[in-house]
């Protein structure tokens, strides 16, 4: 399953992208019940370096990863980069799941990526 969101430089972006009505889904069984496998697409509305890394940097916060079930990458990350399901893909996180909506091994891998819009946008408003 393929989960699309708009994404600007906006904490409220990131928070879509990253909670209840976004990757939350994949692990509360909502999305993908039973698949081991799943993705997030986030379409970039600015700049990528002004988007990806704080989405990166909220998936560190103790309370969201705990919210997100995530189970730590090799080193001890929220993530793993590059991503090794789709080499198109910036990263991947793993996460818990009830076991009556989980694969057999327990868990789901989601593969994160991020498409920029398709020509020039920002979220940012002019200045008057």
């Amino acid at each position: 399953m393929f989960e699309f969101k708009r994404l600007g430089k906006q904490k409220r972006h990131r928070d879509h992208y990253l909670r209840d009505k976004g990757l939350a889904r994949f692990v509360t069984g909502i999305y993908s019940r039973r698949q081991a496998v799943a993705a997030m697409v986030g379409v970039l509305l600015d700049p990528e370096p002004d988007v990806v890394p704080p989405i990166r940097n909220m998936l560190a916060e103790k309370d969201l990863a705990t919210q997100l079930k995530l189970r730590p990458a090799p080193g001890g990350t929220p993530f793993t980069q590059p991503s090794i399901l789709f080499g198109a893909a910036d990263f991947d996180t793993e996460h818990e799941r009830d076991p009556a909506l989980a694969p057999t091994h327990g868990h789901i891998r989601v593969a994160h990526f991020f498409l920029p819009f398709g020509y020039p946008t920002t979220t940012q408003k002019p200045k008057k």
